[in-house]
């Protein structure tokens, strides 16, 4: 999914400078990602402490293997067995200030992909 390995990598780039970086810990991201009428992929948004509960029989499956693959890339980062995750990433550990944007930098535009019925 080249798409969505982009999104991740512009991402994790354009907050590179804010992250609250700490020697030694590591934090989890949830990106939520919505696909259009044309199967483009779209960031919504990014949680920074995703929800890791079993709510859903999706959740059950997958939380469970994340877990489990992260405790392995954790342990050995350049391993063969990293399960299901793949390193897409990798960057120095820099702590550089950035300039910090307001809202009135950014914009979103959007189309309306809902079919239109008509009023009887």
């Amino acid at each position: 999914m080249p798409q969505l390995k982009d999104i991740l990598r512009l991402t994790m780039l354009s907050a590179w400078g804010y992250v609250d970086w700490r020697e030694g810990s590591t934090g989890v991201y949830g990106l939520d990602v919505m696909l259009d009428t044309d199967l483009r992929m779209w960031l919504i948004e990014v949680n920074k402490s995703p929800c890791m509960s079993y709510s859903t029989a999706v959740t059950a499956n997958l939380i469970p293997r994340f877990q489990e693959d992260l405790a392995k890339v954790l342990a050995d980062p350049h391993g063969s067995d990293t399960g299901d995750l793949e390193l897409i990433l990798e960057q120095p550990f820099v702590r550089e200030p950035q300039e910090h944007r307001s809202a009135d930098d950014f914009a979103v535009n959007g189309k309306n992909i809902c079919a239109k019925t008509s009023k009887k």
